[in-house]
């Protein structure tokens, strides 16, 4: 069996068309029709059917395409072993991080890591919190932090901080200085939100609905983390997000916290890799650093 017969099959299930796919792969579509034959021979089964609009896998195909994808990644990590290997500390890590507060500490790690390590390279990407672990599983990036609801055994989590969330609200606005604020009462205001889904925005709801009150209004959704800090700074909309928010935020944004007994999240934050993936040296370090800045930004909040 010719593992180019595999990476070709991957190919024709991706773009379920053998014109399409012998494009994608640089090989005439007689040359590519040969591939699937000879692997459909050396399986002996047949992987897909001809359709009008193309073709379609068998269930044999379909068996085989978790396979390919497995092969890819691990194609992919040891491409990326050896040049680590290669270049020492040197090298290019990859880094995805969810929007929010979790931007502020891995800018804060990538500055200590790179003072270190003055070879190696970041791409920092941001990606919606119920995207990260889809992009990490498929090789996409080497490293996620981000908020991991539970454990799972494909992916190796190191706990970073803990978050306290709370609701913040601009430094002018009407319920600022209040001793206490009553849930019926935020329920009449307009708020900010990350994303239609993501853990805090769920928690926030399901208090209010066990209180029998209509969730609040969202006047704003916005990914951006300083569009939201911008957006509740300058206006009357309310938002419900980790305490350092505040702290990290100033003195550019003045925001207050607001005292509800009933608003009660936390949430922890991780960073992530793959079990089964290659995590160069430079990864590990990277860790570390996160680690160090997060002990660090817990400290600077505690003196607050």
């Amino acid at each position: 069996m010719d593992i180019r017969d595999i990476e070709y099959f991957g190919a024709i299930a991706e773009h379920r068309h053998l014109g399409r796919a012998s494009e994608a792969v640089g090989l005439t579509t007689p040359a590519l029709s040969k591939s699937l034959r000879r692997l459909e021979s050396a399986l002996d089964a047949k992987l897909v059917r001809r359709t009008t609009k193309g073709v379609e896998l068998t269930a044999e195909g379909r068996a085989l395409l978790p396979h390919v994808q497995r092969l890819r990644l691990s194609v992919a990590d040891l491409t990326r072993e050896i040049s680590f290997i290669r270049h020492g500390k040197a090298g290019h890590l990859r880094v995805v991080v969810t929007p929010g507060i979790l931007e502020d500490l891995d800018g804060a790690a990538c500055g200590g890591f790179l003072n270190e390590a003055r070879e190696a390279t970041i791409a920092l990407g941001v990606v919606a919190q119920h995207d990260v672990l889809a992009a990490l599983r498929e090789g996409k990036f080497d490293l996620a932090v981000g908020i991991i609801s539970a454990a799972t055994p494909d992916l190796v989590h190191h706990h970073l901080s803990d978050d306290e969330f709370v609701v913040h609200a601009s430094a002018h606005h009407r319920l600022a200085g209040r001793a206490q604020v009553e849930l019926e009462e935020l329920a009449k205001e307009r708020w900010i939100r990350t994303a239609a889904t993501g853990f805090a925005g769920q928690a926030f709801n399901k208090v209010f609905e066990q209180h029998g009150i209509t969730p609040p209004r969202v006047a704003f959704e916005c990914v951006s983390h300083a569009a939201r800090l911008h957006t509740v700074a300058t206006s009357e909309v309310l938002y419900f997000a980790p305490r350092a928010v505040a702290v990290l935020g100033a003195p550019r944004f003045k925001l207050v916290e607001l005292p509800v007994k009933e608003l009660k999240y936390t949430r922890r934050n991780m960073v992530t890799h793959r079990k089964d993936a290659y995590l160069p040296p430079s990864g590990h370090n990277f860790i570390a650093a996160l680690k160090a800045t997060a002990r660090m930004l817990a400290t600077g909040m505690a003196a607050a």
